[in-house]
């Protein structure tokens, strides 16, 4: 799913308002892990708004100890998650060649859930709502890890990243406040 030489290439044709077609994402299949589909969406012509959304878009480079220490301040247990401290360390220099992407994008919004427990929540109405409709989907087990996995760098993006604004959002998805960063 991170092809970033065709997140690239669609990019840089929104931006310049031409023709495209935009690869679509199917979060029920392999097991709910999710993956490309093979279906996509035509944009003609140029958008006047466009919304490119995901975990941890933006997200800064920072090293291995920054991202320890992260975790340690937020008392998340990085041992319990990645036991031999291997699986990080991949996702620090994936992120790395993401920098390029964030370039195209003109303004950041950040959601940020009142309590972190939401997303292991809200992940949970996911899965149900995807088994319910298509008979695909992760476990509770498969979703506490996976969501263990992500949760780390998603406090990297909370405590890291610069967004132009940050709409706090509550369980039902109800934004409560939006914070606009200062000029």
């Amino acid at each position: 799913t991170h092809d970033l030489p065709r997140l690239k290439e669609v990019l840089s044709f929104l931006k310049q308002g031409k023709r495209v077609e935009i690869p679509m994402f199917d979060k029920s299949v392999e097991n709910g892990q999710g993956d490309r589909s093979a279906l996509t969406t035509f944009i003609p012509e140029r958008q006047d708004f466009i919304l490119f959304e995901g975990w941890c878009v933006g997200i800064p480079v920072v090293s291995s100890p920054t991202f320890m220490r992260l975790c340690a301040k937020n008392k998340i247990p990085l041992r319990k998650i990645d036991p031999l401290l291997k699986y990080h360390p991949v996702v620090l220099r994936f992120i790395k060649q993401y920098q390029l992407i964030w370039k195209f994008l003109d303004f950041t919004i950040m959601l940020k859930p009142k309590v972190v427990k939401l997303h292991f929540l809200w992940r949970q109405q996911q899965e149900r709502e995807l088994k319910e409709q298509r008979g695909e989907g992760m476990s509770s087990v498969e979703i506490e890890r996976f969501v263990d996995l992500f949760l780390p760098f998603t406090y990297l993006c909370y405590e890291k990243l610069k967004p132009n604004a940050t709409v706090l959002i509550d369980e039902k998805h109800t934004f409560k406040r939006i914070v606009r960063k200062k000029r």
